[in-house]
C-alpha cells in the first residue's frame, strides 16, 4: 500500500509521452540550484526487476508485475536511491525524466511516496505527429515508424 516505502523526497518524475514536452520542464524545474537534471534513468524498471526476483529478459514483463506484488517496497525506494547516487548526490533533490516511468507510476507511488510525479500531458495528435517527424535512432526497432 502506498506510505510504506521509503521517505526520501529526493527524486521528482517526469513522465509522459516522447515529445510531450519532458525535456522541457527538466530544463526549467532544475533551473532551481537545489534541483539536479538526471537525465533519462532507466534505474527505476532495473530496481523494480532486481527487487521482484524475476528472471526474464524483459525488464518489465507479466512475471515482473506478478511478482512485484510481493516485493518490499522500502527496499526498493532505497535501492533506486542507491543506483542513483553516482550521478545525484551532490543536490538535494533529482530529475529523473523516463518518460516511459508511467508504466511504472504505481510501484512508484508505493516505493516512494513522498517523491513528486509530473505527469504531462499534450494533445494526442501533436504528440503522434512529433513522434513521426522525430528521427529517435535509424536503427531502433522501438522507433521504426519514425521519419
Amino acid at each position: 500500500p502506498i506510505g510504506t516505502g521509503c521517505s526520501s523526497d529526493e527524486p521528482i518524475f517526469v513522465i509522459g509521452m516522447p515529445r510531450s514536452g519532458t525535456t522541457l520542464v527538466e530544463r526549467i524545474i532544475s533551473s532551481h540550484p537545489d534541483v539536479h537534471a538526471a537525465g533519462e534513468l532507466q534505474n527505476f524498471g532495473i530496481a523494480l526487476k532486481r527487487a521482484s526476483g524475476s528472471r526474464t529478459p524483459q525488464l518489465l514483463d507479466m512475471d515482473t508485475i506478478e511478482r512485484a506484488r510481493e516485493v518490499d517496497w522500502q527496499q526498493l525506494g532505497e535501492a533506486y536511491l542507491a543506483s542513483t547516487r553516482p550521478d545525484t548526490s551532490h543536490k538535494p533533490r533529482f530529475i529523473d525524466k523516463l518518460p516511459h516511468n508511467f508504466l511504472y507510476v504505481g510501484a512508484i507511488a508505493n516505493a516512494l511516496p513522498n517523491a513528486k510525479i509530473i505527469c504531462l500531458r499534450r494533445d494526442p495528435m501533436d504528440t503522434c505527429l512529433s513522434n513521426f517527424r522525430q528521427l529517435f535512432a535509424a536503427t531502433s526497432p522501438n522507433h521504426d515508424y519514425s521519419y
